[in-house]
């Protein structure tokens, strides 16, 4: 008897750590949320005209600062900001049901790209791609790959938002031989020189 009530007891306080684990991640969700809508809302007339891509990337940019301004507590509460692109799908997913609350306008603009068929391919017409090795991966605010191409000009591509085919991006970083990348130009600011410039985006990766 008072083995089953110490297990009862240990049950419940399982369970109810769990549950307050739960409780604490819902919170940061909600936090990160309403960060990320007053940060990509602050963009204002820059998303006016924008394209898929560059709402897209608004949205990852303004993901990661939310992260950045309080990662200790983020990290306290299980989430991270990795470079596993199915845990930060996962995690766009949360953040973006937390977005529904605070700013439903900006979500439902942002929903209206994947609804427009045309819109989507028009997009689709401005990747671009090359054939290269990934010489190294440069640390910073955002992944930054160095790639060389088999044109012989050097590329910097920005690991900025979620990239198809992950797990190919890994094996490319890993072993140095040539894929092919897809990639995108898009305007960032950029606040070392605190003006915008074009940058690359890689979208995805391929084998050869």
């Amino acid at each position: 008897m008072k083995f089953k009530t110490t297990y009862l007891i240990f049950l419940m306080l399982i369970i109810s750590a769990i549950s307050n684990a739960q409780r604490d991640r819902d919170k940061a969700y909600d936090r990160m949320g309403k960060s990320v809508c007053e940060c990509v809302e602050k963009k204002g007339d820059d998303l006016k005209d924008a394209t898929q891509a560059q709402f897209e990337l608004a949205f990852g940019v303004c993901l990661i600062k939310a992260y950045n301004e309080d990662s200790s507590f983020y990290k306290s509460k299980g989430i991270q900001i990795t470079t596993d692109g199915d845990a930060m799908e996962a995690l766009g997913e949360e953040i973006g049901m937390k977005m529904a609350e605070y700013c439903p306008e900006l979500l439902l603009s942002m929903a209206a790209f994947y609804e427009d068929d045309e819109d989507f391919a028009e997009e689709a017409n401005e990747i671009m791609s090359i054939v290269g090795t990934i010489e190294k991966v440069e640390d910073g605010t955002f992944h930054t790959l160095i790639i060389k191409g088999d044109d012989g000009r050097t590329y910097k591509m920005l690991w900025l938002t979620y990239v198809n085919n992950h797990d190919i991006l890994l094996e490319a970083v890993a072993n140095k031989k040539p894929h092919t990348f897809t990639y995108y130009e898009t305007e960032m600011y950029d606040n070392r020189i605190n003006e915008y410039r074009n940058m690359l985006i890689v979208d995805s990766v391929e084998k050869l």
